[in-house]
């Protein structure tokens, strides 16, 4: 039924009048098929719920004063016979997010009105109802006549800026966040707003996009279930479960991940007031007793807070970045003053000591979570860890959609970019990294722009700005991620290339193809293995580990390599080592290598003398499983002789040697690999005059020095280049 126009009237008895309802005669209500109807004058719509009244017309509705005042209608309407347009409410919008209602009373003495009591009396007198705004309605709650008035009505809006957008009529449901003004002209009313937890936005389906936070949804669901969800019940739920609230949490991983991205957005939806941010080495004082000093003035509003309010207290949240800085395990810090260690103590007697507060949490921050002290680790205290790793696929996505949203709002964002494929494209960046990457390429798109000679009007060149793809390629060239692959490193390895010399090194390289692939498959269970490629120097062992490694497609790939490490302390390189290690542990797959471990252990022969404490570490490392989740490969490079001095070679998986040049056709199979200016007489000659065995390596530097200035080699210039090296006698 589209709708009928019906006469105004009044309700047919003073009961009816105090109810929130519209009355129509029954025969008129069982047209519409429903118990909802709009009620139209005007411009003025509104929405409520119909009774039936056999007293009334078929053609009236019974209203009261204030369904006529949410209309614009006065007593004269009722008079004049006026009209209202009546017809079958249809919901248009999903459930509303948010519920203003102004709160007045009825009544001539002062009523004290508490605003817990009215929301709980709301929803549980108007479940599932529907709303309009101007909508004014009366409820006894209690010996109370309230006097209650929407005033906004809000649904969710991805797409508007504050997440919502205001709709004319709706229904609230148990998640409808309900916003209660007490009324400013009625002077008899006074309101008593009680303090509670204000947990806004954070729950088990968090959006993190909306708050500006991409890629970290399922930690947010976590610290939510762990964290926060107790100081959602109330105070006697909490007694009756005989639980504690969660009063610390640690967040570590590496840079740039977002913890204190985190722990910002936690203070702003937990509560108003603002958190207290602290850097770690600002509390350390050079006087006695100041750095401890510094710990209780930390916790000192919300003890005052406590004192007053007790369990209604508003939500303290202190946060220490770097917090390693300050609460290295006690005893690990050298010198006479013991600063750190009271540090630790003071802070440990402020969240879990004899008169430790109900009402604050506390977040450290870290990205060496291994050198805070334990106690401050376990229960009770910081207990919750959570690591914040490099994000997946889907997260890089995400977080390129919020650092590009104002590029795409503004029409600046080219159609050609694909933010799907550059998620795919930039594994192991991190969030910042990947600022930096949306950056660097806005900053390729407006520097194309620059006019030296008319700087000034510049302005007006950018009026076409665009950023397109072909910047951001730029941007992926110049912006590498920290935890990703050693390209440069690799490369250098390999700039003489990358050539086949027979069916054992084919064999070899298959080998090694096919563990990496073993690790790389999430079918298989190994999450380690290590592969050690021994032979002389100049076979070519590093550069079959980079090609190994490069042709792998791992997002993290670091070579390790004693040229990095010269002039180190033993300490220093077992510190560098290991540190290598846990980065890749932060990688969901990881490969090192381990070149020229001879060279690393600062192997020499005389006495067989080598670093007792790097040997160790590699001795651990390499047979060390990652955590679950994750997966490494080791690729080590030595000498056949070092390895068995050292007794080295049971700790690799597997061990393979690399095979030397040895063969005419494998000479030939090299210098056509190269594309080398030979004839096929000089070839010939060539392969069989090397009558020796060489490595792949050394035998591409005889093949560069016996090229003359055209690049041409003769069977002269490279019997030359073989003298020079040392494998034909002068």
């Amino acid at each position: 039924m589209s709708g009928v126009d019906l006469i105004i009237a009044n309700c047919s008895d003073s009961d009816k009048a105090r109810t929130n309802l519209v009355y129509l005669h029954p025969d008129t209500l069982r047209l519409f098929n429903t118990d909802k109807v709009t009620l139209s004058f005007g411009e003025w719509v509104a929405v409520y719920r119909a009774g039936g009244d056999v007293t009334l017309q078929p053609t009236e509705v019974g209203t009261n004063s204030l369904c006529r005042a949410a209309l614009h209608l006065t007593e004269s309407n009722i008079m004049d016979r006026t009209k209202l347009r009546v017809s079958a409410y249809k919901p248009k919008h999903p459930a509303l997010c948010q519920l203003n209602v102004e709160v007045n009373i009825f009544g001539k003495t002062q009523i004290t009105v508490d605003s817990t009591q009215v929301e709980e009396h709301f929803f549980e007198r108007f479940p599932d109802e529907t709303f309009s705004p101007g909508q004014g309605f009366v409820s006894k709650m209690g010996n109370v006549w309230l006097r209650l008035t929407v005033q906004t009505l809000k649904i969710p809006d991805p797409a508007a800026p504050s997440g919502a957008r205001l709709v004319r009529a709706g229904e609230i449901n148990k998640n409808t966040e309900l916003i209660l003004t007490p009324s400013v002209s009625n002077k008899r009313l006074i309101w008593k707003e009680a303090k509670r937890k204000n947990i806004r936005g954070i729950g088990p389906n968090f959006d993190g996009e909306s708050f500006g936070v991409g890629g970290l949804n399922s930690q947010f669901s976590q610290i939510f279930r762990r964290a926060f969800a107790s100081r959602l019940l109330p105070a006697d739920q909490v007694k009756k479960l005989g639980i504690k609230h969660v009063k610390g949490m640690l967040l570590y991983g590496p840079p740039g991940t977002g913890k204190t991205l985190i722990a910002r957005t936690i203070g702003g939806m937990l509560t108003e007031r603002q958190p207290k941010v602290v850097n770690g080495p600002e509390i350390l004082n050079k006087y006695v007793g100041a750095s401890e000093e510094a710990i209780r003035a930390l916790f000192e509003e919300a003890r005052a807070d406590q004192d007053e309010n007790g369990d209604d207290s508003d939500l303290h949240i202190i946060i220490f970045d770097e917090i390693d800085s300050i609460c290295k395990a006690r005893g690990s810090v050298g010198g006479g003053t013991g600063v750190h260690d009271t540090v630790v103590n003071q802070l440990l007697s402020m969240i879990d000591g004899v008169d430790s507060l109900n009402n604050i949490l506390v977040i450290g921050m870290t990205n060496r979570k291994d050198l805070i002290d334990p106690a401050l680790l376990r229960s009770g205290r910081l207990e919750v860890h959570l690591e914040i790793g490099l994000p997946d696929e889907q997260g890089r996505e995400q977080i390129f959609r919020i650092h590009t949203k104002k590029m795409k709002d503004n029409g600046i964002l080219s159609s050609d970019i694909s933010l799907k494929e550059l998620a795919m494209r930039t594994k192991n960046y991190s969030g910042a990294e990947i600022e930096a990457l949306v950056n660097n390429a806005a900053s390729y798109s407006y520097y194309s722009k620059l006019d030296a000679s008319d700087i000034k009007n510049l302005s007006k060149n950018l009026r076409d700005l665009k950023v397109s793809m072909e910047h951001f390629e730029m941007a992926l060239d110049e912006i590498k991620p920290e935890f990703g692959v050693a390209e440069e490193a690799l490369g250098g390895r390999l700039e003489r290339g990358f050539h086949s010399y027979g069916q054992e090194f084919e064999d070899l390289v298959r080998t090694g193809s096919d563990l990496l692939a073993q690790v790389k498959n999430p079918a298989n269970r190994t999450r380690r293995i290590s592969l050690l490629l021994e032979g002389p120097i100049g076979c070519g062992k590093t550069a079959l580990a980079c090609q190994l490694a490069l042709k792998a497609d791992f997002p993290f790939v670091k070579l390790l390599s004693a040229e990095d490490m010269v002039a180190y302390a033993d300490h220093t390189k077992a510190l560098k080592i290991n540190q290598t290690f846990e980065d890749a542990y932060k990688s969901e797959k990881s490969i090192v290598i381990l070149d020229d471990i001879e060279r690393l252990l600062g192997y020499t022969p005389v006495g067989s003398r080598f670093s007792t404490r790097v040997m160790e570490v590699l001795q651990v490392l390499c047979r060390k499983d990652p955590p679950l989740g994750r997966s490494i490969v080791i690729i080590a490079t030595s000498t056949s002789e070092v390895i068995s001095d050292l007794y080295l070679r049971d700790v690799f998986d597997v061990v393979r040697e690399v095979p030397l040049v040895r063969e005419p056709g494998q000479i030939k199979s090299v210098m056509k690999s190269l594309d080398c200016d030979v004839d096929a007489t000089n070839l010939e000659l060539i392969s069989t005059s090397f009558t020796k065995e060489v490595g792949i390596k050394n035998l591409l530097m005889i093949i560069e020095n016996a090229q003359d200035a055209n690049g041409t080699i003769t069977h002269s210039s490279f019997v030359q280049a073989m003298q020079l090296f040392g494998y034909v006698p002068a």
